[in-house]
């Protein structure tokens, strides 16, 4: 028998300030300022949206970098429609296992690495 998973969505600005949201169900919480860790459960969805200023500036790297195998990266896919400040590309993860995995994306232009960010995620066990 299937249970059903919470599912978490961040979005942020690769701009001077980042923007995180977190929702889950009808609660959400936003952060404005530097980016903070974000807590989810094992077997919990957490898609990550971030905004990118113009195409002419770049997109993020698939798959983004991760410092553990506690989240598993599941694709990538741009946002629909585009924002008048440029496209957004949605980063789709999977929780695993308990634990905590600093997750890096990095905005390319060609070869050259145009910026980051950079958001802690901490990842407990079910209740």
């Amino acid at each position: 028998m299937r249970t059903s998973n919470r599912r978490f969505i961040l979005l942020g600005l690769s701009l001077p300030i980042l923007t995180l949201a977190a929702c889950a169900s009808d609660h959400i919480v936003g952060v404005d300022g530097d980016p903070q860790a974000v807590v989810v459960t094992v077997g919990d969805e957490l898609d990550i949206t971030l905004g990118n200023p113009s195409s002419s500036l770049g997109q993020y790297a698939v798959p983004p970098k991760l410092t553990s195998s506690i989240l598993v990266f599941i694709g990538e896919l741009p946002v629909s429609p585009s924002t008048i400040s440029g496209p957004s590309q949605r980063f789709r993860f999977q929780a695993q296992s308990t634990g905590s995995t600093v997750v890096t994306f990095q905005r390319m232009l060609g070869d050259s690495l145009v910026s980051s960010v950079v958001d802690t995620i901490i990842v407990h066990g079910k209740g």
